[in-house]
């Protein structure tokens, strides 16, 4: 009872405002941020508002901070309010520092807070919980990954803790499983598990049926032979480094042998990471708040570097960092770093590839962007894949990012790529009704993903055509191939095929071969050694026209980020 009237004396304590602080007049357009967290006792509330004060340090978002109190919710829920209407807060958007949705102090919060005497006119949006995040899953992978010995002889168990009723608490079972999955994809652990203890006395105790079903879960592991793995992945009480939740769980852990750290869900930087990845999706953005990053194949020197002078053009109004590579975690990491590092709040990856597809999976995988819980596989991207000489493909790790994040690309049959194909036939050309222009490209090994070239390639075709006769100039013809250069039986068919077309074009004739690739040409000297043609070794970069198809992904980035600013908000007022 003693620590009851404590607690209660304490969330009826005024809020102190600083000394010669002025209330902002209210603006409906001004957009500030609540974030909502459970009251845990003295340490655990300290913790987070480290990881409010490290969000608060880094984002100029008006924001406050409130705590979810078992004893008195209201008084702490108003004074959050009445923070953010005295920095000029027309509308809020309520941030859970909860893992699960379901939690029963966060959905009493959320029912107040419908109510307009709490909010005092105020317009409010729920986002969802920290839990629903692929952030959380990426910090449960690596609470994991730090206690595991053996994976196969181990049965991981995720505990919590919180709930009101046997119904609340399968409720957040639930939830809590799916987040173990996603946090789980890839790993060969025996099995797994989830269990959610009931709330008997706020901060204080738990219902001796929960602690009956612990005690069961972890003997029934033992009886099997598994070593329980156990993650306290949960805001739970923690008053002082003695009294707290997770130290409480250490004696049962310790007799069951499991593997246990004694530790929840903070101190965790990722919870500050989330408060400023929250704060630049749902601000609007500018261009001066976008960072671009290049994310091309990448090779030599020279390449590359031509690659990065192909933009130099587009420095002026866009902070851009060329990434060459494949969806490379490593690469586009540094890439955002430096973005973050420069003041801009959100990063547009455009992926400088032929196909749309290529590379799609992994690198929205590694931006968080990917359906949850899908695994990307091995070698993918439909361009590259598999390349003996790029070596096997590992599943890649969330980038732990606050910039807002998109990606977008694929040249695919775009009319600007199809208007340099055709500058660089007519360059060459002397005769147009004797020669046959060749667009050779890199293609794919498996048959359907190659298919997807050869219609890029032959729409190309048709509208070099259609613009050149625009132009009062008819090509003999216009064909085009597909060299599958990595694999050595697909490609000794295909040169044999292309061979034979490019021989019988000069047959009376000319023959004119472009690289149909983004960047300087492919093996076209080599495998067509011996040929009579006329050849240009440049691809759709360098040249303004590539210049403007990059601007134009980015522009398309822009307006795609700021329509996802509402995506997943919830207005308070229809809360029940």
């Amino acid at each position: 009872m003693l620590l009851k009237a404590f607690f209660l004396a304490a969330a009826l304590l005024p809020a102190a405002r600083p000394s010669g602080a002025a209330e902002v007049p209210a603006s409906p357009a001004r957009t500030g941020f609540l974030v909502l967290a459970p009251d845990r006792g003295f340490l655990g509330n300290a913790e987070v508002q480290d990881a409010f004060d490290a969000f608060q340090g880094k984002s100029s978002a008006p924001a406050a901070l409130a705590f979810a109190s078992p004893v008195d919710m209201r008084t702490d829920l108003s004074r959050g309010v009445s923070e953010l209407r005295e920095k000029g807060v027309g509308e809020a958007i309520l941030l859970p520092l909860f893992v699960c949705e379901s939690h029963p102090l966060l959905r009493s919060s959320l029912e107040l807070l419908s109510k307009n005497e709490i909010r005092g006119g105020m317009k409010m949006l729920a986002a969802p919980a920290f839990g629903r995040d692929p952030l959380a899953a990426a910090a449960l992978r690596d609470r994991v990954s730090a206690l595991t010995v053996e994976p196969g002889a181990e049965s991981v168990l995720l505990l919590a803790q919180g709930a009101l009723t046997p119904e609340s608490a399968r409720a957040m079972e639930g939830e809590l499983a799916g987040l173990l999955k996603e946090a789980l994809a890839g790993r060969a652990f025996a099995d797994s598990g989830v269990l959610v203890l009931e709330v008997e006395e706020p901060l204080r105790s738990w219902k001796r049926e929960s602690w009956a079903r612990l005690e069961r879960a972890l003997s029934e592991r033992r009886k099997r032979g598994l070593r329980p793995l156990i993650v306290l992945f949960d805001a739970a009480p923690r008053l002082d480094s003695m009294m707290a939740f997770a130290r409480a769980r250490a004696p049962a852990a310790a007799k069951s042998g499991a593997l246990f750290d004694g530790t929840d869900l903070t101190p965790e930087p990722t919870l500050a990471l989330w408060l400023r990845a929250q704060a630049n999706r749902r601000l609007p953005l500018g261009e001066k708040d976008l960072g671009v990053v290049l994310m091309a194949h990448g090779a030599h020197l020279q390449w590359n570097r031509a690659m990065d002078d192909a933009v130099e053009g587009l420095r002026a109004r866009w902070r851009i960092e060329p990434a060459f590579g494949m969806g490379d975690a490593a690469v586009l990491s540094r890439a955002l770093g430096r973005l973050e590092a420069s003041g801009a709040r959100a990063g547009a990856v455009i992926r400088v590839f032929s196909l749309e597809s290529s590379f799609r999976p992994e690198t929205e995988f590694l931006l968080g962007l990917g359906a949850p819980g899908v695994a990307v596989a091995p070698g993918g991207g439909g361009e590259h894949g598999g390349h003996a000489h790029h070596g096997p493909r590992v599943r890649p790790s969330l980038l732990r990012s606050p910039l807002a994040l998109d990606t977008v690309g694929g040249i695919e049959d775009s009319p600007l790529f199809a208007e340099v194909l055709l500058e660089r036939a007519m360059d060459l050309s002397r005769r147009p009704e004797s020669e046959t222009v060749f667009l050779l490209a890199h293609g794919a090994e498996s048959e359907a993903d190659n298919e997807e070239w050869l219609k890029n390639l032959a729409s190309l075709a048709s509208q070099m055509r259609a613009m050149a006769a625009g132009k009062g100039v008819r090509f003999q013809e216009v064909k085009y191939g597909t060299w599958r250069e990595d694999w050595p039986e697909k490609r000794r068919s295909a040169t044999a095929a292309i061979r034979t077309e490019v021989e019988r074009a000069g047959r009376g004739g000319r023959a004119i071969v472009l690289p149909a690739r983004t960047l300087l040409g492919g093996p076209e000297k080599e495998l067509l050694a011996g040929l009579e043609y006329s050849y240009d070794g440049r691809g759709f970069a360098p040249h303004l026209k590539f210049s403007e198809w990059v601007e134009s992904q980015i522009r398309l980035s822009l307006e795609r980020l700021n329509a996802r600013r509402r995506e997943g908000l919830i207005p308070l007022e229809t809360v029940r």
